[in-house]
């Protein structure tokens, strides 16, 4: 069973508006209380290996953050209730602190 972590910051790419590089590093608060941060590529891997699953809370409710191609082939995370290609959702959550 996956690991299951709220993505609570993000570290954003400057300059690019593809998807798949809008967001460089993800992270939140583990259970013990320290700070975890990954790049978005380790978070993609580690949703397709199953050893994390990540999700955002949005107005009080869990979201499950997941997988999303470009056109050319490049996969991202993104939040299951953001619509078209964009990390809308991710992209709102505030800068790491």
């Amino acid at each position: 069973m996956a690991n299951r972590h709220e993505i609570r910051w993000v570290k954003k790419s400057s300059g690019s508006t593809e998807p798949h590089e809008r967001i460089a590093y993800v992270g939140g608060l583990a259970v013990d209380g320290r700070e975890w941060r990954i790049s978005q590529e380790s978070a993609v891997r580690a949703i397709e290996t199953g050893t994390w699953d990540f999700f955002v809370i949005v107005e009080g409710r869990e979201v499950e953050v997941v997988l999303a191609m470009t056109e050319r082939g490049h996969e991202y995370i993104k939040a299951a209730t953001d619509g078209g290609d964009q990390p809308n959702t991710l992209l709102a959550l505030p800068d790491f602190p």
